[in-house]
């Protein structure tokens, strides 16, 4: 850092010289800085030394929130160092694909759900022509979306074929080669799918 004689000055041969050499930076105590905000982090940190961060999603930490730092704290270190804080992004948001339930029975579109980490939500029935009774006519979420994992997925069973019965009077001619059977025609019951 110094010494006693200007540099280049003459001196005799056993003139004493006295130089000051530095020891290096001051340590100072790092502080404690896990679980508090970057903030008050970077506060602390900076009294001393220089904070550099990096960054990793927690479950147990605090998004913006230290989740460790490269010095412990209580720890020394020299002054002006860099001290890096682990800061938390939160917890990591995992996606997931909708499968496509249409036409499977209610028990494979639940285990297909937890497959892909989705959960099975309100099922309801409603008649169906074109889906057998039992199987998924539709879902509240479109297969292949993306989504959070952990989402909730209502589906509608098929509840099959509805039967609905016309009572009524025949109106007009009737054409029949037996005329017994003709004779015990009093109505007509019509059967209709829809």
């Amino acid at each position: 850092i110094s010494q006693s004689v200007e540099m280049k000055k003459e001196i005799h041969a056993d003139d004493e010289i006295v130089l000051k050499v530095s020891k290096g930076p001051e340590d100072f105590e790092v502080p404690d800085v896990k679980n508090k905000s970057v903030e008050e982090a970077d506060v602390l940190i900076s009294e001393h030394f220089n904070p550099t961060h990096s960054y990793e999603n927690s479950d147990d930490v605090e998004k913006d929130h230290v989740i460790s730092q490269s010095v412990t704290g209580g720890e020394k270190a020299p002054g002006g160092s860099a001290i890096t804080l682990v800061i938390s992004l939160g917890k990591e948001i995992k996606q997931a694909v909708v499968p496509n339930l249409y036409n499977m029975s209610e028990g494979e579109a639940r285990n297909a759900l937890e497959t892909a980490n989705l959960v099975a939500g309100q099922v309801t029935t409603e008649f169906n022509a074109e889906v057998p009774a039992g199987n998924v006519v539709r879902q509240g979420i479109a297969a292949n979306t993306e989504t959070v994992e952990g989402t909730v997925v209502d589906f509608v069973i098929s509840a099959g074929v509805k039967n609905v019965t016309y009572t009524g009077s025949v109106v007009g001619n009737v054409s029949c080669n037996d005329m017994n059977a003709l004779a015990m025609v009093e109505s007509v019951t019509v059967t209709a799918y829809t």
